[in-house]
């Protein structure tokens, strides 16, 4: 099971599963802030704080890789972005992939060298 970007508000709950009893999730990537103009969070006027976001996929990782099953909370308190102006709420875009058990330690350290 392979899941595509999927985007997440502020204050929403990322959710991720995986459904086969000998796979667990890996984190591919996860990118936190203001990515773009229109999003299904809101609508931002055109402005230069658009393009600002931190790489986020490490701490989610850490929170979500190598479980079957993870909820986490898409806030700024969790999620830095710290280079960014916050005029606007940011959202997340994460993806994630679900692997043999075995396979997921090794997966996933190759993912972050």
């Amino acid at each position: 099971m392979c899941a595509g970007f999927q985007e997440y508000c502020d204050g929403e709950i990322f959710s991720a599963s995986c459904y086969q009893p000998d796979e667990v999730l890996t984190i591919t990537h996860a990118q936190y802030g203001l990515m773009s103009h229109a999003t299904k969070c809101f609508e931002v006027p055109s402005s230069n704080v658009v393009g600002c976001y931190a790489d986020v996929t490490r701490q989610v990782a850490a929170e979500c890789s190598g479980r079957r099953s993870c909820q986490l909370r898409v806030d700024g308190e969790r999620l830095k972005a710290d280079n960014c102006e916050r005029d606007f709420p940011f959202f997340l875009n994460a993806s994630y992939t679900c692997v043999k058990g075995l396979d997921a330690a090794l997966y996933s350290e190759l993912l972050y060298i």
